[in-house]
């Protein structure tokens, strides 16, 4: 019998690099006589899946960005764990604005050398990211990065920005995402942080952002947790903290560059549970997608979901 594989499409991802990216591999799906069946990302999809009373798949396709890759493995979650069965091996076809997860991976961003490359590829158990914040006090997943602070307001308006869609069309985003940090920049306060890492608590004053990582990138290809692997049962942790308004963006050309970690304004942990509780109120994300207000308590799944790639 064949292995049955699922494609879960975004189309509007990377403001429609999810169709191209789909048009680009159906060719290559065909040639390779996979058989498939073919889900489209909308209000039904999760009802579809919940329906569904064929053979379960031996395998599942992503097509496009963090976020599309963020809700689909919160969906699949929530989906295999109530009929009680494992979650299939992934692979992704990266489609959107950022493709953090793909760029922490080595997987081509082309579609069609991604579905080559992952089409024969190893099978890597990877960990994961399980973050709960208070106000929700429901479990998200995710796979490259969950923050509190700057970086968390700037996902917010990236997402919302009417400058996004122009610049992808451009092949700009990692502009358009800098744009969005120039433009917090100027009305973002530092604050305060209470941490809990594996039971020893810290303070930290004047704090810009604090992230928890399982893979090196985030915010386009920002090098946030350099030794981060995904693979080590661990949470890289970065706190920058103790710095004015006109140090950071000092500090933030260094995380570019990824030369940050040795400043004296930030403070690098490892650790498998962390717990961040700031003064103010403030925006938690994971993946690019805000999970809503803080406290954040962050602990590694390891070794949690299997990709191939």
């Amino acid at each position: 019998m064949s292995l049955l594989h699922w494609f879960i499409i975004n189309p509007q991802s990377g403001n429609g690099r999810g169709q191209l990216a789909w048009e680009s591999i159906k060719e290559l799906i065909d040639s390779n006589k996979i058989c498939y069946e073919k889900f489209i990302i909308n209000g039904e999809l999760t009802s579809k899946l919940i329906e569904y009373d064929k053979l379960p798949p031996d395998r599942i396709w992503i097509v496009g960005g963090d976020g599309t890759i963020h809700q689909v493995i919160n969906m699949l979650f929530s989906l295999f764990s109530a009929s009680y069965k494992a979650l299939p091996p992934l692979s992704i076809i990266p489609a959107g604005s950022g493709n953090d997860l793909a760029r922490a991976l080595d997987i081509s961003l082309s579609p069609a050398k991604a579905f080559k490359q992952s089409i024969d590829g190893q099978i890597v158990d990877l960990d994961l990211l399980e973050l709960t914040t208070q106000a929700s006090n429901k479990v998200k997943y995710g796979l490259t990065v969950g923050s509190v602070g700057f970086d968390s307001e700037v996902a917010a308006r990236f997402s919302a920005s009417f400058l996004k869609p122009i610049l992808n069309n451009l092949n700009l985003s990692r502009l358009a995402y800098i744009i969005t940090i120039i433009h917090t920049l100027i009305s973002y306060k530092s604050q305060t942080i209470q941490l809990v890492i594996d039971d020893n608590e810290y303070t930290f004053d004047k704090v810009w952002l604090s992230a928890v990582a399982n893979l090196p990138y985030y915010g386009c290809g920002l090098p946030i947790a350099p030794k981060a692997t995904g693979t080590d049962n661990k949470l890289d942790i970065c706190i920058i903290h103790s710095c004015s308004k006109w140090l950071f963006p000092i500090i933030f050309y260094s995380i570019i560059k990824g030369s940050h970690t040795n400043l004296n304004n930030v403070s690098i942990f490892k650790g498998t549970k962390v717990h961040i509780k700031p003064k103010q109120s403030s925006l938690a994300q994971a993946d690019g997608e805000v999970l809503g207000q803080v406290p954040l308590t962050v602990q590694v799944l390891p070794q949690a979901i299997q990709l191939i790639y």
